[in-house]
């Protein structure tokens, strides 16, 4: 079974789950913590060099703020590593909180490891993927899954592996998940089985 929607479908609340994959794009942004370092004034070719961790961070916490001084964005980790030569950083048990405007938590993500290629701007998440939209609402949204690829130039999120998307109304299993930025698109791929929870 094949199931595509679009944003403006009512089915499932689909801009609830736009939004989380929206929260994805930002983990992407802020993650590149290169712009909080100072850079090296080295040099030396990096091509005749053994690729080095210039920059490792252990129990960390990286917030953004907007310009009235209320917190957009957090993100925090167990590690996080940065290869030179490769332009590469790993973070172990990455977790992004996302605020509202009025500095309310709107969306939590969490995973067993992140990885962010900076050269190509892709981040891949590694298992326990879990990403709650509105969490402690009574309304939350869930997406879970094993693994999540971003690649912020194509604007494109995908797995392959199984997702499951839980909200008090339904509860959505398939297999592969693609979501296309730009063009507000929800594909669901294959094995799509779903619960309604009706309400008297």
């Amino acid at each position: 079974m094949n199931v595509t929607w679009r944003i403006n479908v009512k089915v499932l609340n689909m801009k609830q789950v736009f939004f989380i994959v929206l929260a994805l794009v930002a983990v992407l942004m802020l993650m590149d913590v290169r712009q909080y370092i100072i850079p090296s004034t080295s040099n030396t070719n990096q091509s005749t060099k053994p690729d080095v961790i210039d920059y490792y961070f252990s129990d960390f916490t990286l917030q953004s703020y907007n310009s009235v001084g209320i917190r957009q964005h957090e993100v925090a980790g167990q590690h996080l590593k940065h290869w030179q030569a490769q332009e590469k950083s790993t973070i172990n048990l990455p977790q992004l909180q996302s605020f509202s405007e009025q500095g309310q938590l709107e969306s939590t993500l969490q995973a067993s490891e992140a990885i962010l290629e900076h050269k190509i701007d892709h981040l891949t998440l590694n298992q326990a993927v879990k990403i709650q939209y509105a969490p402690n609402t009574g309304r939350d949204l869930t997406l879970t899954t094993d693994q999540l690829q971003a690649d912020l130039n194509n604007k494109l999120i995908t797995t392959d592996r199984h997702v499951v998307i839980q909200s008090p109304e339904v509860i959505m299993q398939a297999t592969g998940l693609e979501a296309k930025l730009n063009e507000a698109f929800l594909r669901l791929p294959a094995n799509v089985q779903s619960v309604y929870q009706i309400r008297r």
